[in-house]
């Protein structure tokens, strides 16, 4: 089943640190609960000029002040003018630095009228630019249909923002498409579809290729680093950050940008659980939802990529065996002889989780190369398990399947059917079986081994333990000054929230009658992966179960990113359904 590392997963290896971690957070991009964005991520690198030490971005603007309701009451807000947010530990801290090469203060950063935050000076004749683009369909063929890159052309930025959201994070937005500060009034006829893009990880952030899956012509586009990653602040920041509190920041944001109602929320991966709780929370602001590697972060999922007897240490069983050799779990699964877990005793949370939790300690403790030796091998492993869906930056111009079947689709009028790759009916599989008696077949979960804890009530956040490393270990070529201007937000975040997965998610049972019954009438479009290792499509079938209203379409060869061809083609046509019913 598992196709191994290919020669570019190999190269990484033996790569600096330093480089490994850069990688991680910008190219390898979100794998658990995330995105993995390799080839473009590269590319917005490049774009951006960033080098490894700028990558401590901070934030230096002031912003408009909307206090959550979940914010802490530590502090009140008057005026326009906030400070920075200072991080509560001083080793993670950033020193303001200009953000894309811009110095902060300059006539080219404007205030809004709106409150008081502070943009970016739009692009010149940006808006003029994505009219033209568009207009030259560039990117589709002769019949119309978008070619081998599936994606629009890369667009202009037309302005960013920050928000304050509480006394500790300050949030970043981007916004690409269309730009209702300069249309014209033939274009106030046609006014723009609103989309938000909602990134996973925990803690992948947004990059500008995030933009490209939707029409610039139709949409005014929407990106933000959701707390404690991107170009958000505090980077790393692990107060104030549940799931509750981003659900409440895309509400916060809507207002802020005056959009009466968002037409579409797109969320991969962490970021289809984001999605789904926004709209369960917040119905009346969301019109449609495109969903991509479901996720629904149930303490199965996680138990799927980080625990002892999960499906992905299965898959994988070297890759898991130095996943934990490198925090000194032993064969048992205990930490260094701990004898407290007995064999008898197999599923318990806390040996099937002694190795999340010892990478809890290394990540999220003071110890800055403690916490960097961890991120490389977070990374490693990360790495390993994208790799067995097959999927690679590499492969962006092939597609990945010579079967005639390419496709399993469920809508609710028609049930399930095998489709080409023209999206034209398919009767039978080539082992002669019709689509609804290979759906089954298609789970990978191992029942026996995943459990859940039987209630979400009482759940509290770990509380975080000095940790020594083993002492065999390499020692990493890297000084300890330098290690401090690193903050690892992904595997940050994807750990602290995996760890906490019962405090985060106590609110939230997403599957629940109760929660689906509030989005019932919300058109969806699901995009899973037939072959995802991340996020298996146990859950986008758990989710189908109870809410068949929810059009679900399997990509039978693809795997977890939204890059891959089959995928990012799925994707565009779902935004340009949507589009066009939203138009008529």
């Amino acid at each position: 089943m598992a196709r191994g590392w290919t020669p570019n997963h190999r190269m990484l290896l033996f790569l600096p640190l330093s480089v490994l971690v850069f990688l991680q957070e910008c190219v390898a991009g979100p794998l658990r609960f995330g995105t993995m964005q390799q080839s473009a991520r590269a590319g917005h690198l490049r774009n951006r000029q960033t080098s490894l030490i700028s990558r401590q971005i901070s934030f230096v603007a002031p912003v408009a002040v909307r206090k959550s309701s979940l914010s802490d009451d530590s502090s009140s807000f008057g005026g326009s003018k906030i400070n920075a947010p200072v991080h509560p530990n001083p080793q993670m801290a950033r020193k303001p630095i200009s953000v894309f090469g811009m110095a902060v203060g300059t006539t080219e950063n404007r205030t809004s009228q709106s409150g008081g935050a502070t943009f970016k000076a739009r692009p010149a004749q940006a808006q003029q630019n994505v009219n033209s683009t568009n207009s030259s369909v560039s990117n589709r063929d002769a019949n119309g249909t978008m070619s081998q890159t599936n994606l629009y052309p890369p667009l202009p930025r037309n302005c960013n923002g920050t928000l304050q959201v509480d006394s500790i994070h300050t949030l970043y937005y981007e916004e690409y498409g269309r730009d209702p500060a300069n249309e014209s009034e033939a274009d106030a006829l046609h006014p723009p579809l609103t989309a938000l893009f909602l990134h996973g990880g925990p803690g992948a952030g947004c990059f500008p290729n995030h933009a490209r899956f939707f029409d610039p012509a139709r949409y005014r586009i929407i990106l933000f680093d959701q707390r404690g990653c991107g170009r958000s602040a505090p980077r790393g920041e692990t107060r104030n950050n549940s799931l509750a509190h981003l659900v409440e920041d895309c509400e916060a944001l809507r207002v802020e940008l005056g959009v009466d109602k968002w037409d579409v929320v797109l969320g991969g991966s962490w970021g289809a659980t984001l999605a789904l709780a926004y709209a369960q929370e917040y119905p009346g602001s969301v019109s449609s939802i495109i969903l991509r590697g479901v996720c629904t972060f149930r303490s199965q999922e996680v138990e799927w990529l980080f625990g002892r007897d999960g499906g992905a240490s299965v898959l994988n069983p070297a890759g898991w065996k130095e996943f934990e050799d490198a925090v000194g779990i032993d064969a048992s699964g205990c930490k260094g002889g701990d004898t407290r877990y007995s064999e008898d005793n197999h599923n318990d949370l806390e040996k099937r989780r002694a190795a999340l939790h010892a990478y809890y300690d290394c990540l999220l403790g003071e110890d800055s190369l403690v916490r960097l030796q961890a991120a490389k091998s977070w990374f490693k492993w990360e790495m390993g398990i994208s790799a067995l869906a097959g999927f690679s930056g590499n492969d962006k111009d092939k597609d990945n399947s010579d079967s005639p079947i390419a496709c399993l689709q469920f809508r609710k009028r028609t049930g399930w059917e095998f489709l080409d790759k023209g999206g034209q009916h398919v009767a039978l599989n080539s082992a002669g079986q019709a689509a609804p008696d290979v759906v089954s077949s298609l789970r990978q979960w191992q029942r026996s081994s995943i459990k859940s804890p039987s209630s979400r009530n009482g759940a509290k956040i770990r509380s975080i333990q000095q940790y020594e490393l083993p002492a065999n270990l390499t020692p990493l070529n890297c000084a300890e000054d330098e290690a401090k201007q690193f903050i690892p937000a992904q595997a940050m975040l994807t750990c602290f929230y995996s760890v906490n997965d019962k405090y985060m998610m106590q609110k939230f049972d997403l599957l629940s009658k109760e929660r689906i019954e509030r989005i019932r009438h919300i058109p969806c479009i699901a995009v899973q992966g037939g072959q995802d290792t991340i996020c298996p499509i146990d859950t986008a079938l758990d989710l189908h179960t109870v809410w068949p209203e929810m059009e679900l379409r399997v990509l039978l060869a693809s795997g977890h990113s939204m890059y891959d061809p089959a995928i990012s083609r799925e994707l565009v046509r779902a935004t340009e359904r949507l589009q066009q019913e939203g138009t008529n």
